[in-house]
């Protein structure tokens, strides 16, 4: 198992990959060739739309999204955790 871990400096590549046209395959060619040496490439995005989180879309077989719903929200989704949420 390795481990990558995040920099402050991956906030100015993402203001970079912003101004540049075609990125947003970039980091699927940077794990092509990785690919074969894992069974599982786990990606941990910021909870937010930038260029970097845009790339790993391309980039993934499976995607999964938190949707922020607590334990204690319910059964009823999302639509249940927003109203609990406006209750308190």
């Amino acid at each position: 198992m390795d481990f990558i871990p995040s920099s402050i400096v991956l906030s100015v590549v993402d203001a970079k990959l912003r101004l540049e046209i075609g990125v947003e395959k970039m980091l699927s060619k940077v794990l092509e060739p990785l690919r074969d040496r894992y069974d599982v490439i786990l990606i941990k995005t910021a909870p937010m739309l930038g260029a970097l989180n845009i790339n790993t879309l391309p980039a993934a077989y499976e995607v999964i999204i938190n949707n922020g719903k607590s334990a204690n929200a319910g059964d009823d989704g999302p639509a249940g955790f927003i109203n609990d949420s406006e209750e308190n």
